[in-house]
């Protein structure tokens, strides 16, 4: 997946940073298959619902619900580790501190 993360910065020195307190992500509609034959094979990329051919495609794998945001239910279960939990204790936390050394 790829994850857009917005904030905005009000002052470089020093650093000020507010976050947006949720992501929005980008999750591929494919399984990953890292063989030369889907290199260039756009469906196995990230793309956001409505590229209709990756959709109807039999290889296609989309999640249901597709989750829009990092702090809804779809989000966490489709994450591995699964759960709320994980997310707002371990990973979040370790984008904004990721974030804080820009």
């Amino acid at each position: 997946f790829d994850l857009r993360i917005w904030s905005v910065v009000t002052s470089l020195d020093p650093l000020r940073m507010y976050l947006l307190k949720t992501g929005i992500p980008k999750v591929s509609q494919w399984v990953f298959d890292k063989s030369a034959k889907n290199v260039k094979e756009q469906c196995m990329h990230v793309l956001m619902p409505g590229t209709l051919e990756c959709f109807i495609s039999e290889r296609a794998d989309v999640l249901r619900p597709y989750p829009t945001r990092t702090d809804v239910d779809a989000w966490y279960e489709a994450m591995h580790p699964k759960g709320k939990k994980f997310w707002k204790n371990v990973a979040w936390p370790s984008i904004e501190w990721k974030l804080r050394g820009v």
